[in-house]
């Protein structure tokens, strides 16, 4: 379950994408990806613990936004 400002939305495993996938789905390069989400225009569910945290995003979240584009 992920909490959102004060709400509970479940994701489902399968729901969850990297960098990678996100970067693919939206058809752009992990630097804009990077830029997206230090903008604030993408908003990922989490990123990893270690030294270079891996984000991790709801695909309908991606592919919503994408479709937007």
């Amino acid at each position: 379950m992920i909490q959102e400002q004060g709400e509970c939305r479940i994701v489902w495993p399968g729901q969850l994408i990297g960098a990678a996938e996100a970067c693919r789905i939206l058809g752009i390069d992990r630097s804009t990806l990077s830029r997206r989400i230090r903008d604030g225009k993408l908003a990922p569910l989490a990123q990893l613990d270690g030294p270079n945290g891996a984000f991790v995003f709801d695909r309908t979240d991606v592919e919503g936004l994408a479709r937007v584009r």
